[in-house]
Formats: C-alpha cells, structure tokens, sequence
C-alpha cells in the first residue's frame, strides 16, 4: 500500500475525527494520499491536528455539520487545492461566510465546492479576505440571507462560478460593475428562478465563454441580451419557457458553437436568427408545437460549415427545408423528433454530409415516400418509433449499403410483408440492436447478408422464436447481448444452449433469461435441463459406461486369451473339416480314389514359419537346397508365396499347417518378438499334440540363451524334448546341416542326434 493515492471513507457514519495517538495507524502510506473524500458523512467534531498526517493533499472532501469551519484548517491538514464540502441547508445557526473565506486562505485553496449549506450573506466585504489564489467557486444547493450582486468585484482572480439551484430570481452581476471588468470565464446559473435575460446583463464579463441558464423559468431575451460577449461559445437555454426566438436574440454571438434550446416550446422562429453563428458546430432546437414550416436555409442563411450536430424537436405536421445553399464540410449527426415529418426537397445536398441519424417519432416521410433512403451515406441510424401508430415500411432501410450501427427501438415488425428483408444487403453492419420490435422469430434467411456483424442486442417483450443456425451468416459475432427475452420452454429452444455452449461467441445475460411453461415463466435453462437433457444425459452415461466396458475387456481378453482362443478355434475348425469336411467334398466332387484324398491333405512336406527379417536366408538358403538340390526334392509351403490370395492370413496359416507332414521353425530374436510366429508355432504345437505323427522341426539361426527363452515357457519345454538344428557358421558344417534337414523332413520316423 505503499502507492496509495486515493483514499475513500463514505456512507459510514462518521460524526467526529480525533486524534488518540494510535500508533499501528500506517503514518507513512496515509502521508503519501493525494485525494481524500470522507463525504456522505455527518460529522460534527474535528479535534485540532488529527488530520495532521496529511500535507500532500490536492483534493479534500467532506460531510461537515459543525459550527465552526476554524476546525478545518486548525486539524494541520496541510494546503490543498480543491475543497468540496456538504452540510444541512436547515441549520439553526448561518455559516459565517468570513470564516469561509478564512478557510480559503489558511488551507491555500483554488477550487472551492460547497453545498447544501446556509450562508448569512455573500458580498464582496466578506470574501475580500480570500485571498488571490481562489479560481472556481461552487455553490449548490444553498440558501444565502442577503446576495450582494457585487460580490465579485473582491475576487479578481475567478474563471469559473457555479451558482446552481440557489433560488434566484436575479443575477445582474454586472449593475455595481461601474466598469470594471469581471475575468470569469465560466458561469453556471442553472436551476434558479430567472424569468428574463436583460439587456447588457452579461456585459462586464467580455472574457466569457460558457454560459450555462439550463432550467430556469426564462420567457423573455431582451434585446442585445447577450452584447458584449464576444468571446461566448457555449450557451445553455434547455428547459425554459422561451416561445419566441428574434432576429436579433443571438446577433452578437460571433463565436458561439454550441447553443442549446431544448425543452423551450417554440411558437416562432424568425428567419435569419443564426445568421452571425457561421462557427456554429452543435444546435439543439426546442420543441417547435407551433412551427409548421421550418425552412433550415432561411434561419442560417447558408448552413454552417462547421456544424457537427443539428437536433430537432419537431411535432405534427412540421415539414422541414434544407435548401441548396450549403452542406457540412464534414461529416455530423443528424437528431429528428416528432410526431409526423416530412421533407419538403428531394434530395438537398446537405442529407449527404449526415452519417449518424437519430430519428423518434411516428411517420417520415418524402412525399409519399419513406425519406430514409435519402441518407445514402448513413453509417450509423437509430430510429425509434411507437408500436401501436408507426406505419413505415422500414424495409428500406436494407438501401442504407453503408450502414455500421443500427438500433431499432419500439417497432411493430407485424406489419411488414416480409420483415426478414430489412436487413438485406447491409454486408459492412457490425452493430444491431432490436428492442422491443415485435419480431415473433428470427431465421437465416433474415441475416444472410450480415458477413460484418460484431454485436447483437435483443430485447423483446413478447415470445421470440430462434431458428437453428441462424447465426451461421454470422461469421464474426464476438457477442450477443440477450437484455430480455421470452423463450418457449420445448426442445426446440435447446439447439440455441447447445450454439451458446459450444461457440466462441460470447452471450450475455443467459442464465437469467425466462421461457413460457403453462401460462408461467420460468427459468430458462433450468427448465430446459429438466425437460431435454436428463433422459440424453443418463444415456451417454450408460453408453460411456459400456463402452469403457467393452475396451477394458477387450484390452484383457487380447493380452492373456487371445491366442490360446484363436488356436482352439482353427483347431475345432480343423477337427470339423477333418470329420465332415471330406463327406461334404465327396458329395459335391464325387469319390476320386484314396490317393488323391491324400495328395489334397498332406499337399506339403514342411510348413516353413519365419520370420520377415530372416526371409532372405530362407528364399535364398532354404528354399533352393531343399527343393532343388539333392534328393529327395521336398514341397515347402512359404507364406509369402504359397498363401492363397484373398484368403485370410489366420485361415491360411491353420490350413497350410494341418497340409503340410512337417513344420519348420526358423527360430531368431527377431522371430520371438513376432506375434504371427507365435501363431504359429501354438497351430503347429496343437497339432503336435493332437497327431503323434506329425513333427516340429526347430532350426536356430542365431544363438539364443535359456535365458532369454525362458521368457517363453512353451518353447522352452519344446527344447528341452524335441529335436533342433543350428545352423552353422563354418562351411564344411553347413553341408551336414542340409543333410540332416533334408532327412529330418523326408523320413517319418528318424530322429536327428
């Protein structure tokens, strides 16, 4: 906490600050806070240096409801520069406003804020103590006993007064200036009780620049009102009784660029009344009840280029004219209220400078055509309307091919023949917002053409249907904002969870959206889990469960079992084929004789199994000795050559096995490791076992330790009582060794030493 700046005790309860000594207080960190604000609080008691601990503070705020302000600055706070207190306007006592102005010199202070307080007096003998430093003085919501106009004249060092809601029904600051010259460029006379502005009220004050009347009860603007306020820029004429506006009301405001007028019931409007007002950036009319024909051009006398605001509060029937006389240099937004607008030229140029319209009201029209389309380089509209009495077929708004932001507030879709084509052809949209637009579903076909679509707003009073993939024309959505609406609570709603589930798209508020179930709302996705998803979730928790199932015992059948099982099959298979196998052939063949029965059962007169890494010996070693050298010339069955082709392996592993007399097996490392050789050699075993008569012949290319066959108990055993042969490393041995094979394989009987 050693960077504390800010610190903040409000709304608790505080009516005293005393000083006892407490030495875990962390003196250092609050030493370094800058803006402290304890507002919200009622206290009444400051004891003298328990605010000590701070002397870095820029900004100071304040509850007080003490009697003296003396307990401020003798509380050792050092100086500070903006001071904001509150009180009770209804205190017995009146602050002394000499102690205010004590408070302002000792603590050093430039902004002063107060409010709700109950001053005796405010004149310029009270407040000439204060000092030089003091540049915005702030007063709201206060009573003053006795106002002297002249107060000022004492603080030559002002720029910004705030007078607000203070009750005054006069502010002729400048009737006691007898010429001298008051600096302020900022006075805020708003929520008092004038009624006139008097001519030369404001002319002490030629530095003026922000003029704030806003909420006053003003009817009348005498003449030259506002002379000498050459270097105005904003003034502030919302929610008064102003009805007429002269030629002459603002004639002297050359440099004026903001002049507001809202909430003043227009009757009358003369024409040229902005014509001195050629840097005009932002006018907001009042409410023009009485004003049928507004003719822009005739008020302005050429539109100011520089405008970047024009707002309009029109009513029933006002029809408006913009002329041909000028357009904004730049681009500005465009404000139209009213009950029934129509534009009275097709086409001005000024419409193509517009690129945000804001529009509120019942009818728009050109003629008889909606003016919409008229704004043909709008980028940003939002139009509201009333449900119940808008008969426009906004549809055109899909001719607005500019369009970024659009929001459609209180509309009534239902009337439309076709509302899915509103948004057609709006490809560079990246913002929509529908409230309460009396939509009863939203489909695809509605958004095909929103490739450029970023945000989505819905709010909708009444039932909306969402069709499944909607969102698919959708490429970019980031999010989708559901403010409110009110679902079906069936299972048609529930593509739409499984879409905000899984999507990258961001929805906010769903958890607290509701669906219609029997005349009640309940919550949505609460509601939808009990109805959709509990039977789909106890079966993918049945079907996971089975399925791991299944993999368990499949890994375990195929690691301990599944050998021995293909053996016993193929020999169950061998012992069937044997037994009836051979009446079936007779009946299909017919008999042929004894001898070819046994060529068709011992076709072979070895079986070699081999390995793929020890094929080279066999083909070039084995094969060619045995088959082509020497006599006898012995039939060997190699699977790479003489296994039928389209057979599987396991079947023409068995059947050669059971036609062969002998099987050979060319043992090597690489042969153990080689589950089709360990295949096999359990096929050639079983019928080992099976006919005595049959032999297993093993051949060793390498020389392997018990050791390692140790590992494989039924070869083991095999070495242990039956014969094998190594195959030798010296030459002279090596014709032996074919010698002894050769024999082993031809004579039924022998056995190899």
């Amino acid at each position: 906490m050693i960077g504390l700046k800010y610190l903040e005790v409000i709304n608790s309860d505080l009516t005293s600050i005393g000083n006892r000594g407490c030495t875990s207080w962390p003196l250092a960190v609050l030493a370094g806070i800058q803006d402290l604000n304890l507002g919200n609080n009622s206290i009444k008691k400051i004891v003298a240096q328990s605010l000590a601990v701070f002397q870095n503070l820029s900004s100071f705020s304040l509850g007080y409801y003490g009697v003296w302000l003396g307990e401020i600055w003798e509380s050792g706070v050092g100086k500070v520069s903006e001071l904001s207190m509150s009180g009770s306007v209804n205190k017995e006592y009146p602050t002394n406003c000499k102690e205010m102005c004590q408070l302002v010199f000792n603590l050093n202070l430039h902004s002063l804020e107060i409010s709700y307080f109950h001053l005796d007096s405010l004149s310029m003998e009270d407040l000439k103590d204060c000092g030089k430093e003091l540049r915005v003085l702030s007063i709201y919501n206060t009573k003053v006993q006795q106002l002297d106009p002249g107060f000022w004249k004492s603080m030559a060092g002002l720029q910004t007064v705030n007078l607000v809601h203070m009750e005054l029904t006069e502010a002729s600051f400048c009737v006691a200036a007898n010429g001298t010259v008051w600096n302020v460029t900022t006075l805020n006379l708003s929520r008092n009780r004038l009624t006139v502005v008097k001519t030369h009220q404001f002319v002490c004050t030629p530095r003026l620049e922000q003029l704030l009347l806003k909420g006053n009860m003003i009817t009348t603007l005498e003449p030259e009102a506002f002379s000498g306020l050459r270097h105005l820029k904003i003034l502030n004429l919302d929610s008064n009784k102003i009805k007429i506006l002269s030629a002459y009301d603002f004639l002297s405001l050359r440099s004026l660029e903001v002049l507001l007028l809202g909430g003043n019931v227009i009757e009358k409007i003369e024409n040229g009344i902005f014509r001195n007002q050629r840097e005009l950036r932002e006018l907001a009319f009042g409410r023009l009840e009485y004003v049928y024909v507004l003719n822009l051009n005739l008020l302005f006398y050429g539109i100011p280029e520089n405008i970047q605001r024009l707002s309009i509060d029109a009513y029933v029937g006002t029809t408006i004219y913009f002329g041909n006389t000028g357009r904004p240099k730049e681009s500005f937004i465009f404000e139209l209220n009213g009950g029934q607008l129509t534009f009275g030229d097709k086409y001005p140029p000024f419409l193509e400078s517009v690129r945000e319209l804001k529009l509120s009201g019942n009818v728009f029209y050109f003629k008889t055509d909606f003016f919409l389309p008229y704004f043909s380089h709008l980028e940003s509209l939002e139009l509201t309307g009333n449900p119940e009495q808008l008969y426009m077929n906004y549809t055109a708004i899909s001719d607005l091919r500019y369009l970024k932001r659009l929001k459609l507030i209180n509309l009534n879709f239902l009337n439309l023949p076709d509302p899915s084509m509103t948004f057609w052809n709006l490809d560079q949209l990246q913002i929509l917002v529908l409230h309460n637009c009396r939509l009863n579903f939203m489909t695809k076909r509605m958004f095909r053409d929103l490739h450029s679509l970023e945000l989505l707003y819905l709010h909708s009073d009444n039932p909306l249907m969402l069709q499944d993939g909607m969102f698919d024309a959708m490429p970019v959505l980031r999010a989708v904002v559901i403010d409110k609406l009110v679902f079906q609570c069936d299972c048609q709603t529930g593509w739409f969870l499984e879409w905000a589930q899984n999507t990258r798209t961001e929805v906010i508020n769903l958890p607290q959206q509701q669906c219609v179930w029997h005349y009640q709302k309940l919550n949505l996705l609460s509601t939808m889990e009990k109805l959709c998803q509990t039977d789909m979730q106890y079966l993918c928790y049945l079907g996971t469960i089975t399925i791991i199932s299944l993999l368990l015992v499949s890994a375990i059948t195929y690691r301990f079992a599944y050998w021995p099982f293909m053996v016993l099959v193929f020999r169950l298979r061998g012992y069937l084929e044997r037994n009836f196998g051979k009446a079936w052939k007779r009946r299909k063949q017919g008999y042929r004789g004894v001898d070819l029965e046994a060529e068709e059962d011992m076709k072979y007169d070895a079986f070699v199994s081999f390995s793929h890494r020890d094929e080279a010996w066999v083909f070039e070693e084995m094969a060619p000795r045995l088959e082509e050298q020497g006599q006898p010339r012995l039939r060997l069955c190699l699977h790479n050559r003489d296994f039928e082709v389209g057979k599987g392996i396991i079947d023409n592993i068995a059947e050669s096995i059971y036609s062969s007399r002998r099987t050979v097996c060319v043992l090597s490392r690489q042969y153990l490791r080689s589950d089709w050789c360990g295949l096999e050699m359990r096929v050639a075993t079983h019928r080992l076992l099976e006919e005595q008569k049959h032999r297993l012949i093993l051949v060793f290319l390498e020389h392997i330790s018990p050791f390692e066959l140790s590992t494989f108990h039924r070869l083991a055993k095999l070495v242990k009582t039956h014969t094998y042969l190594d195959w030798p490393r010296d030459n002279a041995e090596k014709t032996y060794f074919w010698e002894r094979l050769r024999r082993n394989i031809a004579e039924e009987e022998m056995d190899a030493q």
